[in-house]
C-alpha cells in the first residue's frame, strides 16, 4: 500500500522525446540508507499514447542536497518496448536500492514525441501488491 502521496515520484507522468526527472523528489530526511528496510518501489504504466516503439530506461538518482548538485546513480533499468503496455508493472515490489542519501528522484530517458507511456512511480510498504494509490 502506498504510504502517502508524499512517497510518489510521479503520477501519470508522460514520458516524451526529452529526458526528464520525476515530478517529485523524495526527501528521506536523515534516514537515508536506513529507511530502505521493509520498503519497496513500483513503476506502473497507466496508459500509452500509441504503441511504444522504443525501450524505456529509468535510473534511481540520489543526493545529499536538494538541488542534486552532486548525484549518485544507484540503479538503471531498461525495459523492452513490447513490455511497456497499459496496466503493466515495469517494477513491482522491488526493495529500495542500497546507498540511499537524503534525496531521491527517478530520471527517465526520452523515448518518442508521439509514442510514449504515462507512468506512476512510488515507494510503498509491499502490501496490496503495491497498487497505485490504494485507499488514498
Amino acid at each position: 500500500m502506498l504510504l502517502s502521496k508524499q512517497d510518489t515520484f510521479c503520477e501519470k507522468m508522460a514520458l516524451g522525446a526529452s529526458a526528464k526527472n520525476s515530478e517529485n523528489d523524495l526527501d528521506l530526511g536523515r534516514n537515508g540508507d536506513d529507511i530502505q528496510h521493509g520498503l519497496f518501489w513500483s513503476l506502473f504504466v497507466d496508459s500509452v499514447s500509441n504503441a511504444v516503439e522504443e525501450n524505456v530506461t529509468v535510473a534511481w538518482v540520489t543526493s545529499d542536497t536538494a538541488d542534486f548538485a552532486s548525484t549518485t546513480t544507484l540503479l538503471t533499468k531498461e525495459f523492452a518496448a513490447a513490455a511497456v503496455v497499459k496496466g503493466a508493472y515495469l517494477v513491482k515490489n522491488e526493495p529500495l536500492p542500497k546507498g540511499l542519501k537524503r534525496y531521491s528522484r527517478l530520471a527517465f530517458e526520452g523515448v518518442s514525441a508521439t509514442k510514449f507511456p504515462y507512468v506512476t512511480a512510488f515507494v510503498h510498504d509491499g502490501r496490496d501488491e503495491g497498487t497505485p494509490f490504494t485507499g488514498l
